[in-house]
C-alpha cells in the first residue's frame, strides 16, 4: 500500500510538473499590437484633421483588447471622452436592424424574399411590377435602384403616409436589381414590415431582440430624451474657419427613419456589438441566428460601394452590400471584412470586422466629415498589422493630402455663380412671397422679413439674398444645410409662376394659385 501511495504522489507531482512547463496559449495577433503605438498613431490621426473627440474598441474572439477614449466630447469643455461616452453611430443602426430583421427571419414568420407591397400600404414604385416585387432583400441590400433624396429630414416628424407619399416621386436612377444606390427609406420599410407581422415597433424589436441579449445596455434606440448631463459626445463640423461646435438643431434629435441611422452607442457598447458579429451563429450564442440567414447578410447580393474607397484599400477586387452589410475586401483581398460607416450631423462612425481573422474595430468621432477618414487610417494601421501585410503610412500617405483636398472641398462646395446686382429684380420682394410645391421637398414658404425674403423648407430656415435679376442666394441658418440659389419663374405677364431650386436635381417648385 505505502508503494501505491507513492507512486501515486510521484504521478501528481508529475502532471503538476508538466501542467507548469505547458506554453502558455499564444496571444492573437491583435493581441500582439504595439498599443503604446497605436495610442500615438490615434492621436497623430486626429490631429491632422483636428478631431476634438474619438471612442475606439478592437475585440479578438476571446475578448476585448482596446476600449478607450481619446480627446474631449465637446470644444471649450475639459470633459474628456471616455468608453462609455455616448456617440451617433448612425448608419451602422443599419447592421442592427438587418440583425433584427434576421431573427424574425429565423422563427420563419418571415423571409428575405417576403414582399412589402402586402406589409406596407401606401408603398408604390413607378413600375407596379416593381412595387410586386420589392422584397426585404431588395430593401436591406440597397438594390432598388433609387436616388437617395432626404427628403425625410426636412420633416423629421412626418407621418408614414407622408414619407410613402413622397417616396412614390424619388427618382429612378438604375434598373431594379442591377446596381448598389444607397437609399436609407428602404431600412424604414423593413421596419414597418417587422412592425406589421410582429406587432412591435422598431426601437422595442432592436431593444429586446439584439441589444438586451447582449447588455449594450448604455445603447440608446433615439436621440432626443437624453439628459443635457448625459456623457455625450457633441457634434463638430470641420469649416474653412476651423473646427466647430455645431449648435442645437432639430436635425440632430429627431429622427423619421430611425431604422436608418438613430442609434447611439460607447466604445463599451459596439465591443460587445463587434464580438457578437465575430461569434454569430455559433450554438448557444444569443441572439441566436442561423448559419444560412448569416451567411445570406454577409454576402454581396449588389456589387459596387462608395466609390472613395479603393482609395484607403477597401474593394479593389471585390466589393458589394450584403443584407446590412458591406462586404469587402481589403488590400487587393488580402482579406475579406463585412463593415458599415455611419453619419449623422457632425458625427462619422465607422465597423469592420475580419470573420476569417477573428477581429473587430469599432470607432465613433465627433468631427463630422473630417472624422470619416481618420476612421480608415485608424483600422488600417490595425489591419496591416495583425494580417502581416507591409505597412503603409496611411496618415502620411493619405490623410494628410485628404486634409488639404477637404480645405479645398470645403471653398468650393459654395455656390459660384457671379454675381450681379446691377440687374434688379423684376418685382418688388414682396411678389415673390407665397407658398411653393415639389411632389418631394415642398412645400416651400416665401416670406418678406423686414428688407429680405425668408425661405422656409420644412424645419430648413434661410435667408434669400437678391443675387441678380430674379436669382436669389439662399443662405442657411443651420451649418449642416449647403448654401445655394433660387432663380424665381416669371410668366408673360409678369406674374411668378414658380421656382427652380439650385439643389442637385434642380428641383422645380409650381405656386400654389391659393397663395398659401
Amino acid at each position: 500500500m505505502k508503494n501505491a501511495k507513492n507512486s501515486q504522489l510521484l504521478l501528481l507531482l508529475a502532471l503538476f510538473a508538466a501542467c507548469q512547463a505547458a506554453p502558455a496559449p499564444v496571444a492573437t495577433p491583435v493581441r500582439q499590437l504595439d498599443l503604446g503605438a497605436l495610442d500615438a498613431e490615434v492621436r497623430r490621426a486626429m490631429a491632422v484633421m483636428d478631431v476634438p473627440g474619438l471612442a475606439l474598441a478592437v475585440v479578438d474572439r476571446q475578448g476585448v483588447v482596446v476600449a478607450k477614449g481619446y480627446g474631449v466630447r465637446a470644444l471649450g469643455s475639459d470633459a474628456l471622452v471616455d468608453a462609455d461616452t455616448l456617440f451617433d453611430i448612425g448608419s451602422i443602426t443599419k447592421t442592427f436592424t438587418a440583425t433584427a430583421v434576421a431573427t424574425v427571419v429565423d422563427e420563419g414568420t418571415l423571409s428575405w424574399e417576403t414582399t412589402i407591397a402586402p406589409h406596407v400600404p401606401g408603398f408604390e414604385r413607378d413600375d407596379p411590377w416593381v412595387t410586386q416585387q420589392f422584397t426585404l432583400a431588395d430593401a436591406l441590400s440597397h438594390r432598388g435602384g433609387y436616388l437617395d433624396v432626404e427628403y425625410y429630414g426636412l420633416r423629421p416628424d412626418m407621418s408614414r403616409e407622408e414619407l410613402l407619399v413622397r417616396l412614390r416621386h424619388v427618382q429612378r436612377v438604375a434598373p431594379f436589381r442591377t446596381a448598389f444606390e444607397y437609399h436609407n427609406v428602404l431600412f424604414a420599410l423593413a421596419a414597418f414590415v417587422m412592425e406589421d407581422v410582429t406587432h412591435e415597433r422598431w426601437a422595442e424589436l432592436v431593444d429586446a431582440r439584439v441589444l438586451q441579449p447582449l447588455g449594450m445596455t448604455a445603447t440608446r434606440t433615439q436621440r432626443d430624451g437624453i439628459p443635457a448631463s448625459a456623457n455625450r459626445a457633441a457634434p463638430h463640423e470641420l469649416t474653412q474657419d476651423g473646427m466647430v461646435l455645431l449648435p442645437p438643431s432639430p436635425w440632430r434629435d429627431l429622427d423619421p427613419i430611425p431604422a436608418a441611422g438613430a442609434i447611439l452607442s460607447s466604445a463599451n457598447d459596439m465591443a460587445k456589438w463587434c464580438l457578437f458579429q465575430l461569434h454569430a451563429g455559433e450554438p448557444g450564442v444569443v441572439p441566436g441566428l442561423s448559419p444560412d440567414t448569416l451567411r445570406a447578410m454577409r454576402t454581396s447580393h449588389v456589387s459596387g460601394v462608395f466609390d472613395w474607397f479603393p482609395k484607403w484599400g477597401y474593394g479593389r477586387q471585390r466589393a458589394g452590400y450584403g443584407l446590412g452589410w458591406m462586404v469587402l475586401d481589403y488590400r487587393d483581398d488580402a482579406d475579406q471584412h463585412v463593415a458599415h460607416g455611419g453619419a449623422t450631423a457632425g458625427m462619422q462612425a465607422w465597423m469592420v470586422v475580419s470573420p476569417k481573422h477573428g477581429y473587430g474595430i469599432a470607432m465613433m468621432t465627433n468631427a463630422g466629415w473630417a472624422g470619416d477618414c481618420v476612421h480608415f487610417a485608424i483600422a488600417n494601421w490595425i489591419h496591416d498589422r495583425v494580417l502581416g501585410l507591409p505597412t503603409i503610412d496611411w496618415t502620411g500617405d493619405q490623410l494628410v493630402p485628404f486634409r488639404g483636398a477637404y480645405e479645398k472641398w470645403l471653398r468650393e462646395r459654395e455656390p459660384q455663380l457671379p454675381r450681379d446686382t446691377s440687374v434688379p429684380p423684376s418685382l418688388p420682394l414682396a411678389r415673390y412671397a407665397g407658398s411653393y410645391d415639389e411632389p418631394l421637398l415642398g412645400p416651400m414658404v416665401i416670406t418678406l422679413d423686414g428688407p429680405a425674403l425668408t425661405v422656409q423648407l420644412g424645419i430648413a430656415k434661410a435667408t434669400a439674398e437678391h443675387w441678380g435679376g430674379d436669382v436669389f442666394r439662399i443662405d442657411w441658418h443651420d451649418p449642416n444645410i449647403w448654401n445655394g440659389f433660387i432663380t424665381f419663374d416669371l410668366d408673360a405677364a409678369g406674374v411668378v409662376k414658380g421656382l427652380t431650386f439650385d439643389d442637385s436635381m434642380k428641383s422645380k417648385f409650381s405656386r400654389r394659385a391659393d397663395g398659401r
